[in-house]
């Protein structure tokens, strides 16, 4: 045998397949870790986009579209004038509560790897043993033995308990105006809105200013004319805003007959900012829109079952393990719907017209994203397998204490380098998000949230802290009564999501109050908003 060259005999045929084998084996395994799902167990979510936004929900159906609407804005007027445009008279206005479009925003998120803590652990104690086995065959004479020990053990590790671990992923008086007609007029919730049906801009802009509100300028008439030009009314929303902060007001709810999707987005052009869009569409087929990306579409249908059977009936996503379970959104969609999520950063000069949302054929899809921390994650792991690699070859190039040739060493530098340009890569190419809810919070502790909440209510209630009696206004001060209370965990009203206190609202980790004839429930929220109920009795007697 020449020194310097691997034997050609049967035996080293045989080692060498079985090394070719045990590479098939981590491959699969090293390219795993970076696919769909990922192993999270802390709670972490993609974190909601900053202001100024525009979330909407539009559901069409039999020639009906519902559109529930909310805008951020920025503004130190105390009073505060919406226009929204809509092709038809509503049949409909209401109020939407302020959780609804942040539900359906967090129930539509991406899939996120956060956190492959347990599978870099499994893969650091395989990486331990490959280096023992590789040191054992390169000091041993014969190194048949070691070798047959570590095939079997990568293919019981591999299939036993790595592949497993990557599958648990993770008012004011009105005024007449010549050529305004006022439609109809109603308070919604802290809104006096009224629907206009208008000649031109120039009457649009007389009433306005008759009405405390600041006229339009050329370029919003421009805007207004063309859709006074179609038919169009003008629902105008007035709000009064207290402070300089930014304000999200509840969203408004628009029910109206249309021949086709559509969502008005001209007038926002005014505002000359680029504004983050949210569209949440509810058809009977997956939508799509110009300049906007699909984050989630899916087809849902109404169950009961899984572990989450008992909070009541919600919307599982067919393919992709999505779950809408906000009540008010339950109300809005209907068995067999589709639901698509599409998101663009819109520029003033790309709202020349309105969103013109097309059907198209389903293909279910759900992004997914990283966050920093699970890319670096994934790049431990891309390391970390990489060096099992080059362990396993050198192991085969250097057993029996032979040196190998020069081409050999330059094959095995050349496998290292190869290893730190693919953690390069994964740094460079994989989608990073920043995240919210990422402390030490653990999965386990997000999920038995909900249960230290239902257990402070019974607790408030038996104590007479609580009663079916109080208003709105007295039971949103739960955690309030919560933090008071020397026998309850004042942590447990911070929402685990955003580490910030709970809000009263229908959202992720928050609560409300649901009346239903003579009952009063108060209500919690989970991460995809299905609701868990503690009715609430009346007071105690006084101890005597």
């Amino acid at each position: 045998m020449v020194e310097g060259q691997i034997p050609k005999g049967k035996d080293e045929r045989m080692n060498a397949r079985r090394a070719l084998g045990i590479l098939m084996v981590l491959l699969p395994l090293t390219s795993a870790a970076m696919g769909d799902g990922g192993y999270i167990p802390e709670v972490a979510y993609p974190a909601n986009p900053t202001i100024p936004t525009q979330r909407a929900l539009i559901t069409f159906r039999d020639g009906k579209e519902t559109l529930v609407v909310e805008s951020s804005f920025v503004t130190d007027s105390p009073n505060v004038g919406w226009i929204l445009p809509l092709p038809a008279k509503p049949t409909r206005l209401d109020r939407a509560d302020p959780g609804l479009l942040l539900s359906l925003s967090t129930s539509l998120r991406p899939s996120l790897t956060h956190n492959l803590y347990e599978f870099f652990r499994n893969l650091c104690w395989l990486a331990a043993f490959v280096l023992a086995c590789s040191l054992i065959m390169i000091l041993a004479k014969d190194s048949r033995g070691p070798l047959l020990l570590l095939t079997a053990f990568v293919s019981f590790f591999a299939y036993a308990i790595l592949v497993p671990t990557l599958g648990r992923a993770g008012g004011q008086g009105s005024t007449v105006v010549p050529g305004i007609t006022e439609v109809q007029s109603q308070r919604v919730g802290n809104y006096d809105v009224t629907v206009l049906s208008a000649s031109g801009a120039e009457a649009v802009s007389t009433w306005l200013t008759a009405n405390s509100l600041k006229g339009l300028d050329a370029k919003a008439k421009g805007i207004i004319d063309d859709y006074a030009g179609r038919k169009w009314c003008f629902l105008v929303a007035r709000l009064h805003k207290d402070g300089n902060a930014p304000a999200t007001p509840h969203p408004i709810l628009a029910k109206f007959p249309s021949a086709s999707i559509v969502y008005p987005m001209k007038l926002t052009a005014i505002a000359d900012c680029t504004t983050r869009v949210e569209l949440f569409v509810a058809a009977d087929s997956q939508a799509a829109a110009p300049g906007f990306q699909c984050v989630a579409a899916d087809r849902f249908d109404v169950t009961t079952n899984g572990w989450r059977g008992y909070m009541g009936p919600y919307y599982l996503s067919d393919s992709t393990g999505m779950v809408i379970g906000n009540p008010d959104a339950r109300h809005l969609l209907w068995p067999g719907c589709v639901v698509t999520k599409l998101v663009a950063d819109v520029k003033p000069d790309q709202m020349a017209a309105d969103v013109a949302i097309e059907p198209k054929a389903l293909v279910p899809y759900r992004q997914h994203v990283f966050s920093p921390k699970g890319r670096g994650h994934v790049i431990a792991v891309v390391a970390l397998g990489g060096a099992i690699l080059v362990m396993l070859w050198a192991a085969v190039a250097f057993r029996g204490r032979r040196i190998p040739s020069k081409k050999h060493l330059e094959m095995l530098g050349g496998a290292a380098v190869l290893v730190a340009l693919a953690c390069a890569a994964v740094y460079v190419l994989l989608p990073t998000v920043p995240v919210y809810g990422a402390g030490n919070h653990r999965g386990y502790y997000a999920y038995s949230h909900s249960y230290h909440l239902v257990d402070a209510a019974k607790y408030l209630n038996g104590k007479g802290h609580l009663a079916a009696k109080m208003t709105d206004e007295q039971l949103a001060k739960f955690p309030e009564l919560v933090a008071r209370e020397e026998q309850l965990a004042a942590e447990h009203v911070t929402n685990p999501m955003t580490g910030k206190p709970m809000r009263f609202e229908r959202s992720p980790w928050n609560f409300s109050v649901r009346r239903e004839g003579n009952k009063v429930y108060l209500c919690f929220y989970d991460e995809d908003c299905l609701e868990t109920r503690v009715e609430l009795s009346e007071p105690l007697p006084p101890e005597k």
